[in-house]
């Protein structure tokens, strides 16, 4: 509703719709709350890159977290790990999930809990700049884990 409402007011500003025609579009955006001491979570989101360059998000960052990276978990013989990436790259025209068991953004060293129904403020950096988020903090849907082996 916000980002219509801030898209009305710069159209009456007098800025055409084409200023907006290259910003990426975003959908399914959630944080996982945690429980108290545990100071790691993960941020979910779908990126949709209706450019017509490559999109290439170079990290994000938050008032609220100390340190978000992106990450990608993997699944080998069983064995969940993660690896960093410095950037991620998204076609003109295509579109990345971040989601669990793949790409994320891992926010560390978080300081006061993520509470279920509140919203964290997470800034997207990108070659196109910085773009404000506005991601809903959600309970874990542990039913929606993969099973492994232990």
């Amino acid at each position: 509703m916000k980002l219509l409402q801030s898209l009305a007011l710069l159209c009456t500003l007098g800025l055409s719709q084409s200023a907006f025609a290259d910003l990426p579009m975003f959908s399914d955006m959630k944080v996982m709350a945690h429980p108290p001491g545990v100071t790691v979570t993960a941020g979910f989101l779908t990126i949709n890159n209706i450019s017509s360059e490559p999109l290439i998000v170079t990290g994000a960052s938050s008032d609220a977290v100390t340190r978000i990276e992106l990450h990608e978990s993997v699944i080998n013989d069983d064995i969940a790990s993660m690896t960093k990436h410095e950037e991620l790259s998204i076609a003109a025209g295509e579109t990345m999930e971040l989601k669990h068991g793949g790409f994320h953004l891992m926010l560390m060293d978080i300081e006061s809990p993520l509470m279920p129904g509140s919203t964290l403020a997470v800034t997207l950096h990108t070659n196109q700049g910085d773009i404000e988020l506005a991601m809903p903090v959600v309970k874990p849907d542990m039913s929606a884990l993969p099973s492994m082996k232990h």
